[in-house]
């Protein structure tokens, strides 16, 4: 028994060094937030790995390549020829140097990597023979890329195709894009009305996916069938000079600025845990609100961070929902209501201050809603 024990520590350190030898780290495979922003930091535009024997691969962003065979061989290269299949949807690099040569086939197809179970949304296979051996052979495994951290934060319209936009035709409220790298997800407004979906990108690729819009009718000097109709057709982006240009092969799309801290509001110190649990309004655009008032006292919110959930009450009605937000941006989604017949109109006015929030911000105990550089609304911690 200690015989096979001390096997597979062995086997388990060996694993380890020689992973480490690569750069990488078999518990990294579920790509952590830190993980990935280690590997754009160096340059990775692509990496893969395999076991059995374990190796692993990183294609850089400037177009050389690493393979590296635990504890064996390193093969690094210089700029990689890269070449498709006409039938198919392979991507294959060749390169060599002094270390030896590489032959490498990226497959869009899902792969599972065997020891840790993760899956990828790539199969690789690479054809490697060092210098000095004079045989090849082949390994397998599993490769994705590596999303690119620049386009993370909040970016505002500047152009529609080649047109300047008009900041006239939409006050304080100017189409934007919030874009969170981590979780591949995009936010904003197009025109009047708000957006959110799924993002795919990589290596200059970029697809809006699936994305979800509320349903206002807009000016049309808003021009937002133009804004998603752009949105919706972009392939391809660049970044150049703090500016994202969207397009596709027939024409740039649309281009975006990369907000300013002043535009975004950040403080640097604000975390979207700070906004769990319980919170009763205090105003709205800056007019104080008394219990009298409501036929069932105060509206409140009450937070649940771990889900990004809300509930709570507006003055008449429960409701609850989801939201999404980051240390400054914050969206909440359709609220479920209770179905009580209310007075007045302050339960359209709390419900349509919810759907307009893009903004929040907590100063001592009081929590802020705005709507681009308006104050919606004020609640206090309870």
């Amino acid at each position: 028994m200690l015989s096979i024990l001390s096997l597979l520590i062995v086997i388990g350190l060996a694993v380890s060094a020689g992973i480490s030898n690569a750069g990488q780290s078999r518990s990294a495979a579920g790509d952590s937030t830190d993980w990935k922003k280690r590997l754009y930091a160096e340059g990775v535009s692509f990496y893969a790995t395999g076991n059995e024997p374990f190796w692993s691969l990183r294609v850089n962003r400037d177009g050389t390549m690493s393979f590296d065979k635990m504890s064996e061989f390193t093969i690094s290269t210089g700029v990689a020829r890269v070449s498709k299949a006409m039938d198919a949807d392979v991507k294959r690099l060749d390169a060599e140097s002094g270390s030896g040569s590489l032959s490498v086939s990226i497959y869009r197809q899902e792969c599972t990597d065997d020891m840790s179970g993760d899956k990828f949304s790539f199969r690789v296979e690479v054809n490697a023979v060092p210098s000095g051996s004079g045989s090849a052979a082949t390994y397998s495994g599993c490769g994705r890329y590596i999303q690119d951290m620049s386009l993370d934060g909040k970016w505002i319209l500047k152009k529609i195709g080649t047109d300047d936009i008009s900041a006239t035709a939409y006050g304080d409220k100017i189409p934007f894009l919030e874009i969170d790298v981590n979780e591949m997800r995009v936010s904003g407004i197009a025109g009047c009305n708000r957006i959110n979906g799924p993002l795919i990108q990589e290596e200059g690729y970029m697809r809006f996916d699936r994305m979800a819009s509320t349903l206002m009718a807009c000016p049309e000097e808003m021009r937002e069938a133009d804004i998603l109709k752009g949105i919706n057709s972009t392939t391809q982006y660049k970044i150049e000079n703090d500016m994202l240009i969207l397009s596709n092969p027939d024409n740039t799309t649309l281009i975006y600025q990369r907000a300013s801290e002043v535009e975004t509001g950040s403080t640097g110190t604000q975390s979207p845990e700070q906004l769990e649990g319980t919170w009763v309004l205090e105003s709205t655009k800056g007019n104080p609100v008394n219990a009298e008032g409501y036929m069932k006292g105060k509206p409140r919110l009450i937070f649940f961070t771990a889900d990004k959930k809300y509930s709570g009450s507006n003055g008449c009605n429960n409701l609850m929902g989801k939201y999404e937000a980051d240390t400054v941006r914050i969206s909440f989604g359709p609220a479920g209501l209770t179905k009580m017949a209310c007075p007045g109109n302050y339960e359209q006015e709390f419900v349509h201050n919810l759907n307009s929030a893009d903004r929040w911000k907590i100063e001592g105990e009081r929590l802020k809603i705005y709507d681009g550089q308006t104050e919606l609304m004020v609640f206090v911690k309870n």
